[in-house]
């Protein structure tokens, strides 16, 4: 995934709108089918005013959220800027990690069972960071969604011929023979990049590095989206579901879209 795009008409710079992100409230719906993923990674963010009590708390956190099911007896650490609760014997082979620091709580799994669930851990962790710390103020809610998928067709200079054809003519793809190709797009409530993806590709090296990846030939989406304060108060816990369900749907339309060239 080598070149880099701003515009590409076949896909809608306006999957994200905030006034949008509460519609569709059925995970299941939203998600990909699970045949169709090889690997996946999936992030939840939440940025709040920085609140230093935290760094008091660290070890009540930390504790608690060691009780949890999916983390206990497993990994846990803690510095002066972060605590992190992991699902490994160690960091490196965790697959899943939640971490507090004093303006941040982030959430990251490579291992998903199902959507339902991925997120019934995030909301009981985020729970007892509440109980602890107290209500917090939210500056940015944001979910990233990374993945590996197939699609009909698994030659890998195929699929990048298709994305070729998606592009109009004046991209001088005749002077400049395209070996690889990925397209990004920033838009106003977050971005995308896609394109093709080969068994040896440096996506599948820096996101999905343990030994569970599956290196394959199909196409790659990573997505990321969010909502801030910078129009109303983003406080209310249902907006995380809500920014969630919304990524899922903004990762199946790309996916459906793509895999419809093939």
């Amino acid at each position: 995934m080598l070149l880099i795009f701003s515009k590409l008409s076949m896909l809608s710079e306006n999957l994200i709108r905030q006034d949008n992100i509460k519609k569709n409230n059925n995970m299941l719906s939203s998600n990909i089918d699970n045949k169709y993923i090889c690997n996946r990674k999936i992030v939840i963010e939440i940025r709040f005013v920085s609140n230093f009590s935290i760094i008091d708390k660290r070890g009540q956190l930390l504790d608690s959220l060691l009780k949890l099911d999916n983390f206990k007896n497993k990994y846990g650490s803690m510095n002066m800027s972060r605590i992190l609760a992991g699902n490994g014997s160690d960091e490196d082979s965790c697959t899943t990690t939640f971490a507090v620091y004093h303006n941040r709580i982030s959430y990251i799994s490579s291992k998903i069972d199902s959507v339902e669930s991925f997120y019934s851990l995030f909301d009981k962790a985020y729970q007892i960071v509440l109980g602890i710390i107290g209500n917090i103020d939210v500056l940015r809610i944001g979910c990233r969604t990374l993945g590996t998928y197939t699609v009909k067709e698994n030659d890998f200079n195929q699929i990048l011929h298709k994305f070729i054809k998606a592009f109009p003519n004046n991209f001088f793809f005749d002077d400049f023979e395209p070996k690889d190709l990925c397209f990004q797009l920033q838009h106003d409530k977050g971005m995308y990049r896609i394109g093709p993806i080969n068994k040896n590709d440096n996506f599948l090296a820096e996101e999905f590095s343990n030994s569970e990846c599956k290196k394959h030939v199909g196409i790659a989406i990573d997505a990321d989206n969010f909502i801030t304060n910078s129009k109303e108060a983003i406080n209310d816990k249902k907006l995380i579901k809500d920014v969630y369900l919304y990524a899922l749907s903004v990762e199946k339309t790309l996916y459906e879209r793509v895999s419809s060239l093939f």
